[in-house]
């Protein structure tokens, strides 16, 4: 189990090198994917920082205030940082996975994708709420297992 930063640097690195740009809402987005598939296949945690409902879906309020500057723009990464994922190989199997299929994805369909109708983030998320909402570990788990398992629940995420 990670700091959410740390993967997330580490998913900058390796969207980079697969040619794939990524912003703060589309890293996030990203590290939430592989997130819930590290815990479908796995059974444990990928980031032990909790995952907040957010009306742009998903969130890591960590990774956004580190890197809120960027906006819409691309976060620029150095292939000199190194991460504490750097010898997990299941840990980079996931997230390498879900940077191949959703990683080309722009920010609008990611954003849909993870606040669809089925989506833990749909669920758990309350426009009135004057805080962010923490998504259980267990409920974005067994989400993923029916989008690894089932593809109507694939659209989603």
């Amino acid at each position: 189990m990670y700091d959410c930063i740390e993967v997330a640097w580490q998913t900058l690195k390796d969207a980079r090198k697969l040619g794939v740009h990524l912003s703060n809402q589309r890293l996030q987005k990203i590290v939430y994917i592989s997130h819930g598939y590290f815990l479908a296949l796995y059974n444990k945690p990928l980031v032990y920082d909790n995952v907040e409902a957010f009306l742009g879906g998903p969130c890591f309020p960590k990774i956004y205030q580190l890197f809120s500057e960027y906006k819409e723009n691309e976060i620029p990464v150095s292939d000199l940082i190194e991460t504490d994922l750097r010898f997990d190989t299941s840990a980079s199997y996931v997230i390498n996975y879900v940077l191949k299929l959703y990683g080309n994805l722009d920010c609008n369909k990611l954003v849909a994708l993870t606040t669809g109708e089925l989506s833990p983030s749909k669920k758990y998320f309350k426009e009135q709420s004057e805080h962010l909402i923490t998504i259980e570990n267990d409920v974005i788990k067994n989400h993923y297992r029916k989008v690894i398992s089932d593809i109507y629940y694939a659209g989603s995420l």
